[in-house]
């Protein structure tokens, strides 16, 4: 909660609205519901629901820069909550731990003065799942995600972000049982740009 407060609390004191605020840094925090449930046709040999909370720090590094187009390095820490279970609505869940680093490519249009953005996003990352369900073998895995979203301006240099995507949790076969895990994700964040 300081964090945050020492990101946003600058921000409101010295923000300048009649100014165009230019940076190639931007960092964030952002949280995340994902679920499987529902999407048995991408989870076909796994007969369970998966649910996560995603909690995440995100820096963005702005690589390429246009009039209204901006291609973005964003580096994602994170720890995740997760909790399956069987889809007969077994009212035992089973609760486990994620975390991993993901590292993605976003492509930003800017729409309306640059106050609105919208972007899509491609990304990859190593994780540590603790306890996976029974097709899915815990430890190392990959998470692999694809996203669309947009971002909102509130301030100069402060933004919110949402956006709406799927991964997909696996660990490239180099240990069995290997079945995968797709989910569906939404995040919302906010970000201070520096």
């Amino acid at each position: 909660m300081k964090l945050i407060l020492f990101l946003l609390l600058p921000s409101f004191i010295f923000a300048q609205h009649n100014k165009e605020f230019s940076s190639k840094h931007k960092l964030g925090f952002s949280y995340g519901l994902g679920t499987s449930y529902g999407l048995d046709f991408l989870n076909a040999n796994i007969d369970l629901d998966y649910d996560v909370h995603l909690i995440q720090i995100n820096y963005h590094r702005t690589i390429l820069k246009k009039q209204k187009f901006e291609l973005e390095g964003v580096f994602t820490p994170q720890f995740n909550i997760v909790s399956f279970r069987k889809k007969n609505n077994s009212p035992t869940a089973t609760n486990s731990f994620e975390y991993g680093l993901n590292l993605s490519l976003l492509g930003r249009l800017y729409l309306s003065n640059k106050k609105i953005s919208v972007f899509g996003l491609l990304g990859v990352g190593p994780h540590y799942i603790k306890k996976g369900p029974a097709k899915q073998v815990p430890g190392f895995i990959f998470s692999d995600n694809i996203a669309l979203g947009f971002t909102y301006n509130l301030l100069t240099n402060i933004s919110l972000e949402y956006k709406l995507g799927w991964r997909h949790l696996s660990n490239l076969d180099r240990e069995l049982p290997n079945e995968g895990i797709n989910s569906v994700l939404m995040n919302v964040g906010l970000f201070k740009s520096f």
